[in-house]
């Protein structure tokens, strides 16, 4: 739910930087180009010979929208093109331009001149060391364009309208069927997040923000907070009696993460900037590089769940203890890098591009036997936040039962710590959505037996 406001997503396809003169070397657009081969056979162009000859360079920024208003900035006249897009829009392009690709410290960037080099491109660099090693250099830094750049093209923000939204849950392809129970035993709540690519019940945080609000409630009614070891013992707990457990992450958010652990110590790092292989790292690191990633997986900019890296950012307005939202998500790493088989973690491509919100609605409350609609994220070609608020309830009562009985410090009426729970869950909810999806049309979708009907926009 990761990560840039929505409203910032907004832009063209292929964005030039800003239109500022790259140097005063002078070059001519056309001659040849001499690139070096680095150790590992990739081409590499340094900064100094990128700012001498940006005249006669492609140069290509594969960093993601949010990158380049940091304190890097741009090197001017560059073009933004995200790294998920890079490969599908050079199959275009002339094979012999001589292209430099730029990322943050030279990975990502690599990386993608291989696979450049493997589709016949002939003069194709990665700049040594990144914008990393151009801001070292002291070389010319420009700001990034007013608008943010580049859109995912395979997800467009649009406007959605009523009969977008009906014409989607229409479809048997977009909604799939099951049932409470299973969901408890065998499946997971996921994210509201629209970036997933299957037909979800959304509730923000997916299980993680679940166990997290369910913690929070409990210190607030019980009057003291968890330890570290409280928390560790809760989580096995958690497993042991639900199973399945889902928290995401993001590519944006794992590149970022192993960029830091690279800063932290190079020899710790994998040789690729791929997002499957870096989903694969951070999902199963060796052993060697799992304290140094257990230091940084809390930091908020390296936490690709919005939710969650906004509870970090501010506890206080979602009404919780910082460390204690970090304690469940170390506890989750320590379990996955330990090969438990119920943990989920699921990587999701991009940016925010989502167009609206659509919460879905039953008929009465959820029970272990109620059908529950699962949602695809998905209308046409923009992406939705999808919320199901009843069937967050239901396992809410569920999470609450479990604490109340295997937390015997709590000491608290079963109906104050569900209330508290509820009021808590719509706070940071509308926190959330506050924060992820203003301005967004809001529709709710009501389904009885077979039928349904879709109310809105709010």
């Amino acid at each position: 739910m990761m990560l840039t406001a929505v409203a910032l997503l907004l832009g063209s396809s292929c964005a030039r930087i800003v239109p500022q003169p790259p140097s005063t070397s002078a070059c001519t657009a056309g001659e040849p180009v001499a690139f070096a081969a680095s150790p590992s056979g990739i081409l590499e162009a340094s900064p100094e010979q990128v700012h001498a000859r940006a005249c006669g360079l492609r140069v290509i920024d594969v960093r993601e929208d949010d990158e380049l208003t940091g304190s890097l900035g741009v090197i001017a006249g560059a073009e933004h093109l995200p790294m998920r897009r890079l490969v599908g829009e050079a199959t275009s392009w002339p094979r012999d331009t001589p292209l430099v690709l730029v990322c943050r410290s030279g990975r990502r960037s690599g990386a993608l001149a291989e696979e450049l080099t493997a589709m016949g491109f002939t003069q194709v660099a990665s700049m040594t060391g990144g914008m990393l090693a151009w801001r070292d250099r002291g070389l010319p830094i420009a700001s990034a364009p007013a608008v943010a750049a580049a859109v995912s093209p395979e997800s467009v923000m649009r406007e959605v309208s009523r009969d977008d939204v009906i014409e989607h849950v229409g479809s048997r392809d977009h909604v799939r069927w099951t049932k409470a129970a299973t969901l408890m035993l065998h499946g997971t709540q996921a994210c509201i997040d629209g970036r997933d690519a299957h037909a979800i019940v959304g509730t923000p945080g997916g299980d993680a923000g679940e166990l997290v609000l369910a913690l929070a409630a409990g210190e607030r009614i019980g009057g003291h907070a968890f330890a570290t070891a409280d928390v560790e013992r809760i989580v096995d707990d958690y497993l042991e009696a639900f199973g399945q457990f889902y928290m995401h992450s993001d590519e944006l958010a794992v590149a970022a993460l192993v960029d830091r652990l690279a800063h932290v110590d190079p020899t710790l790092a994998p040789p690729t900037d791929r997002p499957p292989d870096l989903a694969r790292f951070i999902a199963a690191p060796p052993p060697e590089a799992r304290d140094a990633l257990l230091a940084l997986v809390t930091e908020p900019e390296l936490v690709g769940c919005g939710h969650l890296r906004l509870m970090l950012q501010h506890p206080d307005a979602y009404g919780v203890r910082r460390a204690m939202v970090a304690d469940v998500v170390r506890a989750f790493y320590r379990r996955l890098w330990a090969g438990h088989r119920d943990l989920e973690l699921v990587v999701l491509a991009g940016g925010h591009d989502e167009s609206a919100v659509v919460t879905v609605e039953l008929p009465s409350e959820v029970h272990a036997y109620t059908r529950i609609p699962l949602l695809l994220p998905r209308v046409r070609d923009t992406e939705v936040f999808v919320a199901h608020p009843q069937v967050a309830r239901f396992v809410r009562r569920e999470n609450a039962a479990f604490l109340l009985e295997r937390v015997p410090a709590l000491r608290a009426d079963e109906t104050a710590y569900f209330a508290d729970l509820e009021q808590l869950a719509a706070q940071q909810l509308d926190e959330t959505m506050t924060r992820l999806a203003a301005g967004l049309p809001r529709y709710r979708v009501s389904f009885s037996g077979n039928t349904f009907e879709v109310t809105g926009p709010d």
